[in-house]
């Protein structure tokens, strides 16, 4: 089975998401949005039948599991939506 692995990761001011040796075009403003796009991405391929996760690399160089698809019958829905919720929460407050 084919493991793919999105990679978010803070370049400058922006996020980017990296899957093996493809770095997508579109970056974000804020860490949420760049989760948000690569669970999307990972959703799909484990729609697909393929074994997906979500790992954000830190500034300390270490990468950390945030989310994966495929452990349970259903993605973890519950992690979306809170990653939701604080995208528009943030969106919402003034600086």
């Amino acid at each position: 089975m084919q493991h793919f692995r999105y990679v978010v990761l803070s370049q400058g001011d922006r996020w980017k998401i990296i899957r093996g040796h493809r770095r997508f075009s579109e970056s974000y403003a804020d860490k949420s949005q760049a989760m948000c796009s690569a669970i999307a991405f990972a959703e799909k391929d484990g729609g697909a039948g393929r074994k997906s996760e979500v790992v954000v690399r830190h500034e300390d160089g270490r990468f950390m599991t945030e989310w994966m698809f495929g452990r349970d019958l259903r993605p973890n829905e519950a992690a979306r939506r809170s990653l939701l919720r604080r995208e528009l929460t943030a969106k919402t407050q003034p600086p």
